[in-house]
């Protein structure tokens, strides 16, 4: 069995390298053929022998009785590494990015679906260009959506109304929304595992500072046998008792005019050290969180804004979503206001 398998994809994988080669060292358009047609059925051939061989190989029970005989296991091995560098080489001449040879079993499988889809976009748009179905070249900037404000009667709103017909007699179509094809979704570069099943928030959390009890994560059922996770920060939080200061009604405090209130921007780890640092110091602070649902099935925060009395803090929540977790050694301190959304993107909890 192990020699016929090493025949018959032998055959293929070494019929595929000798036409790689002699393609690269002859500069002609279809080499081998003279025309479409010959070079298309060619393709076909050596097409249905890659699928015969593929159809020749044990699977199953069968595949785990010839894994066990070493010289099987060798050709198998052998040969696999010559399929995965034929398709690395196919996926670099096609420009798409992706190391196949460094991924497990099923995300080579993902990366060749996605493979295929693009190639198979590729070849259907070149072919309508040849047919002249597809004139205009497909624009980068796209109208998303575009809708006319509606009103609510009523006095309360009757300033609003006008101000909305002012805008709108200039722009009859109202707010735009425009949207670039060619720029990434931001979750790709996300380091975590992004789960959108619908299952109970499980905290992330690996260590637990300011706390008051070890860390401890695990499930509960209530009365009516939903299950969620405990809050990790729950036994502090049951303790938590305001402070005699913050009970007492004080004179508002001026903010500082915004030319003379720096602004620092935390886009690298490095920076976010040094801000959580001088977070440390601060007894009040305060946070915002801007939410984006756009291109998520759950939304994500994408920017969190963090002030003192001195300072503006302006996080990029994107870039340094994998290290956000650090905000717990300042949002855990008593004197912050618990935010829900951080909680799930960051696992970075606030106790009040």
């Amino acid at each position: 069995m192990a020699d016929e398998v090493e025949t018959n994809v032998g055959e293929v994988v070494n019929k595929s390298e000798e036409n790689g080669s002699s393609s690269a060292s002859k500069d002609v358009l279809l080499p081998g053929c003279k025309s479409l047609e010959q070079f298309t059925q060619s393709g076909f051939a050596s097409l249905m022998n890659a699928i015969k061989a593929s159809n020749s190989l044990p699977s199953g029970s069968d595949w785990d009785y010839y894994s066990s005989f070493p010289e099987f296991q060798k050709v198998a091995d052998l040969r696999g590494k010559q399929v995965l560098k034929l398709i690395s080489m196919v996926l670099q001449h096609q420009g798409l990015k992706g190391n196949i040879l460094r991924r497990d079993l099923e995300e080579k499988f993902d990366l060749l679906l996605d493979a295929n889809d693009m190639i198979l976009e590729r070849v259907n748009s070149t072919l309508d260009e040849l047919a002249g179905i597809k004139k205009n070249p497909q624009p980068v900037l796209v109208e998303v959506s575009s809708s006319s404000p509606k009103q609510v009667s009523g006095s309360w709103n009757r300033n609003a109304a006008l101000d909305a017909q002012k805008r709108t007699s200039s722009s009859p179509q109202g707010l735009r929304l425009i949207t670039a094809k060619n720029i990434q979704r931001p979750q790709i570069k996300f380091k975590d595992k992004i789960d959108n099943r619908a299952i109970p928030f499980e905290p992330k959390l690996k260590d637990k500072p300011n706390s008051l009890k070890p860390l401890a994560i695990y499930l509960e059922t209530n009365a009516e046998g939903e299950e969620s996770f405990n809050h990790p920060y729950q036994y502090e939080l049951e303790l938590f008792t305001p402070k005699e200061a913050h009970l007492k009604a004080r004179e508002p405090i001026k903010y500082r005019p915004l030319n003379d209130t720096p602004l620092v921007m935390v886009e690298e780890p490095e920076q976010l050290s040094r801000m959580v640092e001088d977070l440390r110091s601060q007894t009040v602070i305060a946070v915002d969180i801007e939410n984006h649902s756009y291109r998520s099935y759950q939304g994500f925060a994408c920017l969190i804004q963090i002030s003192t009395r001195e300072k503006d803090y302006i996080v990029d929540a994107l870039t340094l979503r994998h290290c956000l977790h650090e905000l717990n050694e300042v949002f855990t301190k008593s004197n912050i206001v618990k935010v829900r959304c951080v909680t799930n993107d960051f696992s970075s909890h606030l106790r009040s």
